[in-house]
């Protein structure tokens, strides 16, 4: 009974308490603003209870800021920022529900319209020390501009400063703490950075036998460097700095390019510098001028006469392991004495130029005997004058045994009897040379003709191949397979006419534009495509006979370099915020297309192809935001990595925000976004390619090796102070490399797959990495991974 009372006089206690404590918690509860009418629009709302909470704060002030409301904005804000700080992707209001959390950024902007530049700099600032984003640095931009524009006077027009601080290092993630703009390709770094045939010939001009070039180097300007082309292109940037630092692939064409860099700061003072890069693709020629390959001579030394030519100066010349200098000219006649021992004497030449080009030949000079015998005629009757050493004169009929006599370039007789009258140039080696016409005069037994007879060489120049196309015939065909970044190719050889070559054509361009000779030696780098390439080599004489070979290789690349070796990706639907749906379909398709053709990600599964995972999944517009459910779907897909966000459209501008997520840990990756105020397609390509190549840098695509293996541990080269970006559960495909000979000829890579590997502990120079599971240490042919092996990131 006595428990009863008490209890009841609680309740009553507690009654009267709330009861009188009801309007002043009333009065202190926050309020829901009733909003601002403008054009017909209410602002200043939210889509839910307004509770009083940083997140119900930060969402009207947007609201009031969209109508232009800037002081309830900026006032919301501010407690939004008293209750929670600082700006965060992802931050957590309640249970598992997230929202992107700018309030730093937002206050900037609206103090920047409100005219407050410096107090939003400051915000900016703050906001993007905290969390990047595209957003912030647009705006950012805008504000420094204003001050500087403020600020100024007349003398300041002073421009950026560029330097070029290379023009030979691959491309690779970079370390430094410098702004760097994105590569918009995927990089290869190795340990490799610098080409030793490039030549830097002047501080404007290079010289290299190269078909690319990297260029790199650092931009400087008080007024901060705004915007950089490099050949027209625009780089992608979204920051103006002081210093930016930047890298370029660029294609090159034989002979001179012209590349052209530009830079502007954001007063619009412009400056530009232009570096001439020659690319040298052809090796120095070399022709002999009075002896030819087989030749028979009756003296114990020769006086070679030799020419040379090369657009871009010849370095030397070597003659049987003498050095001869040729003073870097590009072209010139050198003479050389060799000595010859009785039989067959192979003499070499060499030369290289000064784009790295070399040119390597040979002929053999028979001294005394002829280790083979010419063709001849059956009796000396039949012979009726010795026009010189070299020729017979023929008519009436002969029987040939062993030897050949090709008549016209096209005729071989063997044993078989013509009625044809002609003049043969017999050489060495049981080559004949045929003259097609008759010697003008009286021809009789044991008469003499006119000694200076006319005769017409209608036989064509001699190709040989040399190096990996020796002994290979009219229409060869060689398969190189190797590396993605393998793909020149060197063609050398030599062609040879009694009457002299007259040019050099492969693929109808001059090899041999300025040299004549018996014999000449030539190479040329070609470039090749993924498949078959089809090269015509093609010789002409003096009087205009012609040869044509063709030569084709088969390039295959190895399966470590092919896209199905990269990171598997899905790309969900973004959800979409846009006033026009047209635009975020166009927006989406425009990303997918440029992540696929820029080749870092092995993209199965975009659009289309996703719907049916969605309808699974019974997956809404919020949904496709939602982390849990995106990684849901990677995985019902197959994929290792998902890419998720949204496309946010108000009537000034366009935002796109991606997520890239591991499906198999749920791990976050990488997220980047971009921004812009302009929305016409080639604007959208732009951002996209963007946003492509930030992550790119942000999972790049590198190649290492195996410093130690011991155990399950793998200790790899590679570490954040080369690979600034590199990371934790980053995966990397184990190989073993070893040169693939065919009779003593590399034709490329042997690569043999080892195993998967997995980044756990990345340090600042080497990363120790695990076998991924179910890998039990075997590759494609049970062999372990051992020390010195290789190693590239997938």
């Amino acid at each position: 009974m006595v428990v009863k009372k008490k209890q009841n006089r609680i309740k009553t206690v507690i009654a009267c308490t709330l009861f009188f404590l009801f309007p002043f918690l009333m009065f202190c509860a926050p309020v829901q603003d009733k909003g601002k009418l403008k054009d017909g629009k209410l602002y200043g709302v939210t889509e839910g209870l307004f509770r009083g909470k940083w997140w119900n704060y930060y969402e009207r002030a947007l609201s009031f800021a969209e109508g232009d409301f800037l002081e309830d904005a900026e006032r919301d804000l501010r407690v939004a920022l008293n209750q929670r700080d600082p700006d965060q992707r992802r931050a957590r209001t309640y249970g598992m529900h997230f929202v992107d959390y700018f309030p730093h950024r937002e206050l900037g902007i609206v103090l920047l319209s409100m005219g407050r530049v410096s107090e939003a700099i400051d915000e900016l600032e703050t906001s993007l020390a905290a969390e990047d984003s595209a957003k912030a640095k647009f705006y950012l931009n805008r504000a420094r501009k204003m001050l500087l524009m403020s600020q100024s006077g007349p003398g300041d027009v002073i421009p950026p400063e560029i330097n070029i601080t290379s023009l030979f290092s691959s491309s690779s993630s970079l370390s430094s703490s410098e702004p760097t703009l994105p590569s918009s390709a995927p990089s290869m770094s190795s340990s490799s950075a610098k080409v030793a045939s490039d030549r830097l010939l002047s501080s404007s001009s290079v010289l290299t036998n190269n078909f690319v070039i990297d260029i790199s180097g650092a931009i400087t300007d008080q007024n901060y460097v705004y915007c950089v082309t490099v050949n027209n292109t625009p780089q992608f940037m979204e920051l103006a700095e002081k210093k930016i630092r930047f890298e370029q692939r660029v294609n090159l064409v034989p002979g001179k390019n012209s590349i052209i860099i530009e830079a502007e700061d954001l007063m619009g003072n412009k400056t530009r510098k232009t570096i001439d890069v020659i690319a040298d693709d052809v090796g120095p020629q070399i022709s002999v001028l009075n002896y030819m390959n087989g030749q028979k001579v009756d003296q114990s030394s020769v006086e070679l006469t030799i020419s040379y030519y090369d657009d871009s100066g010849v370095d030397y010349l070597v003659i049987n392991d003498d050095r001869l200098t040729s003073e870097n000219r590009k072209n010139g006649i050198l003479s050389k004495v060799v000595s010859l021992q009785p039989g067959k004497n192979t003499i070499s030449m060499e030369a290289l130029d000064r784009a790295g080009n070399r040119t390597r030949g040979q002929i053999d000079l028979f001294y005394g005997s002829s280790e083979s015998k010419a063709a001849s005629l059956n009796s000396a009757g039949d012979v009726y004058l010795a026009l010189n050493d070299d020729y017979l004169l023929f008519n009436g009929y002969t029987s040939l045994n062993d030897d050949y006599l090709l008549f016209n370039g096209y005729a071989s007789l063997n044993d078989e009897y013509s009625d044809l009258n002609g003049a043969y140039a017999v050489g060495e080696m049981k080559s004949v040379v045929v003259s097609d016409a008759d010697p003008t005069g009286y021809i009789a037994s044991n008469t003499s003709v006119a000694s200076d007879a006319e005769t017409k060489d209608s036989y064509p120049p001699e190709i040989v191949f040399r190096g990996l196309l020796r002994d290979m015939g009219t229409d060869s065909g060689i398969v190189m397979t190797g590396r993605q970044k393998d793909n020149r190719f060197l063609i050398e050889g030599q062609a040879s006419d009694s009457g002299g070559i007259e040019g050099i054509l492969i693929n109808g361009r001059p090899v041999v534009e300025s040299l004549a000779g018996k014999e000449i030696f030539f190479n040329r780098l070609v470039e090749l495509v993924e498949g078959e390439n089809v090269f015509s080599i093609e010789a002409t004489d003096s009087v205009g006979n012609s040869v044509t070979k063709k030569v084709r290789v088969n390039r295959k690349i190895q399966k470590i370099d092919m896209n199905e070796s990269r990171i598997s990706l899905s790309i969900m639907p973004f959800k979409n915020e846009c006033i026009s749906p047209a635009l975020a379909e166009s927006v989406y398709n425009l990303f997918v297309d440029r992540v696929i053709n820029d080749g870092r990600f092995n993209v199965v599964g975009r659009g289309e192809g996703l719907e049916a995972i969605m309808r699974e999944l019974q997956l809404s517009q919020t949904d496709l935001v939602d982390k849990e459910k995106a990684v849901r779907a990677g995985r019902l897909v197959g994929s290792e990595t998902i890419m998720f966000g949204k496309i946010i459209e108000t009537p000034d501008s366009v935002e796109l925000f991606v997520y890239l997520t591991d499906t198999e840990t749920s791990r976050i990756m990488a997220s980047h976004d971009v921004y812009d105020q302009r929305k016409g397609r080639n604007e959208l390509e732009f951002l996209m390619q963007g946003l492509s190549s930030k992550f790119i840098y942000s999972v790049p695509l590198i190649e290492g090796k195996v410093l130690k293996a011991k155990g399950d541990k793998f200790f790899l080269d590679l570490g954040k102070t080369k690979h600034v970006n590199l990371q934790e559960g980053l995966k990397c495909i184990a190989y073993r490399s070893e040169p693939f000979v065919v009779d003593g000829m590399v034709l490329g890579e042997d690569i043999t797959v080892l195993g998967t590997l997995v980044l756990k502990n990345v340090q600042e120079k080497i990363s120790i990495a695990s076998l991924v599971e179910g890998e039990v240490g075997m590759g494609d042919e049970n062999l372990s991974i051992v020390d010195k092996d290789l190693v590239i990131t997938k």
